[in-house]
């Protein structure tokens, strides 16, 4: 399955002030490099992916700077729950995960929509091939984009709040997720769709839904 929200969540206002949050459990991809949390770098201009580095699993936050991507990690472990939240304030990037900084780096400009395809959560869109890739396999939930930029200390009580002592990695929810979406990483059957919700906080923190298709 995957999730595809067909106005690319772009930065339309103020686009030096972002940040996606994601709750995440990958499992082994069976050989697959990349997968998407939240793919958008070839459309929005920005997402989270879980990737591999030298052989080891990475949480990345890219982002189409000025029209170069730009790109931060963090080492991550397989079937392990994570909540990660990138951010990026003009100046510079951040990734957290479980609430903790674990990436930086300094970088000045806007963030760039690439192109009006769709952003995807569970899988991105290559434009060139015409065809979706990246598929997430695991457990993906409460993906959020703002564009505003939270403190590390409004971070580290969202941690607090969906994982009770903050203690992070191999914590389980304090919430029910039985709403969350399984991924299996790979192309769909097509069938019925049906209609689900990605929160978006605009600069007033006010919620906002976006209704989004989960492909079966």
């Amino acid at each position: 399955a995957y999730v595809e929200n067909t106005t690319g969540l772009e930065l339309k206002n103020d686009k030096q002030k972002l940040t996606v949050e994601a709750v995440f459990k990958p499992e082994e991809r069976d050989g697959i490099k990349t997968m998407a949390v939240l793919g958008g770098i070839t459309s929005a201009g920005y997402g989270i992916y879980v990737d591999k580095l030298d052989g080891n699993d990475v949480c990345v936050f890219k982002a189409n700077i000025g029209g170069t991507v730009q790109q931060i990690e963090a080492s991550i472990a397989l079937d392990t729950l994570y909540y990660a939240a990138a951010t990026f304030d003009g100046t510079q990037m951040k990734l957290y995960l479980n609430g903790e900084e674990v990436a930086s780096k300094e970088i000045s400009g806007s963030i760039e929509k690439v192109n009006n395809l769709k952003t995807g959560i569970g899988v991105e869109w290559d434009k060139l091939n015409d065809h979706r890739r990246y598929f997430f396999k695991g457990i993906i939930d409460s993906v959020k984009v703002s564009n505003c930029v939270l403190t590390a200390e409004e971070i580290s009580t969202n941690n607090e709040e969906l994982f009770g002592n903050g203690t992070g990695v191999g914590d389980e929810f304090t919430r029910d997720i039985v709403a969350s979406v399984a991924f299996d990483n790979t192309e769909p059957t097509r069938g019925d769709s049906v209609t689900v919700n990605v929160k978006v906080i605009n600069k007033t923190k006010t919620d906002k839904t976006v209704n989004v298709k989960l492909v079966p």
